[in-house]
């Protein structure tokens, strides 16, 4: 059996703790054959009529978590 890497990123404006258990952790219980190499949550940015409310993007934890990504992928 092929099996694939795959990898759990989310945006969100939650604290990251609660995003994990409110969306991350429910989609490896509902497909419990998926084993992510990595998983993240990174902040989020809420628009509202085209205006930013709330910002809480970090993109330098970003670009360090995509480093490490491809990194493990290329494994």
């Amino acid at each position: 059996m092929k099996t694939k890497k795959v990898a759990l990123f989310l945006s969100s404006i939650e604290p990251r703790d609660e995003a994990i258990k409110k969306y991350i952790t429910r989609i490896l219980k509902k497909h419990p054959n998926i084993k992510p190499i990595t998983t993240e949550v990174f902040g989020g940015r809420l628009k509202i009529l085209g205006f930013t409310s709330s910002d809480k993007r970090d993109m330098a934890k970003v670009r360090a978590w995509a480093e490490e990504l491809g990194k493990k992928l290329e494994q």
